[in-house]
């Protein structure tokens, strides 16, 4: 069996408090790259089924459909994510798209009443 070698290294104290402080300055990279990761992610999203059931948008299929309307006009939103086999909706700004839809269509009934 081959032994492992021991190197002994000595360092003069200035030198050990640089390399310590360059440390701790590498750990709190590390800690704040995390917590923006976190932090950018950590946005509440709920499955489809509790937007269905909420009843405000419409029945399962009208959110189908807007889920699709969704991800057709851009490949990288962030309203609608699927994870598996399940969508996951960000409340605030699927809500903020629905509004937005629902006053675009206000105002095409205003110009022509039959788009009903």
């Amino acid at each position: 069996m081959a032994t492992a070698e021991i190197k002994v290294v000595t360092l003069e104290l200035p030198k050990l408090h640089e390399m310590m402080i360059e440390s701790a300055k590498e750990g709190v990279k590390r800690y704040i790259k995390e917590q923006e990761e976190n932090q950018t992610h950590a946005e509440p999203t709920i499955p489809m089924p509790e937007i269905v059931n909420s009843r405000r948008y419409g029945s399962r299929n009208t959110v189908a459909k807007y889920r699709d309307e969704i991800m057709a006009e851009d490949d990288n939103q962030s309203i609608v994510v699927k994870r598996g086999s399940r969508y996951y909706f960000d409340p605030v700004k699927f809500d903020d798209w629905f509004m937005k839809r629902k006053k675009i269509h206000a105002e095409k009934l205003k110009v022509d009443p039959r788009r009903r």
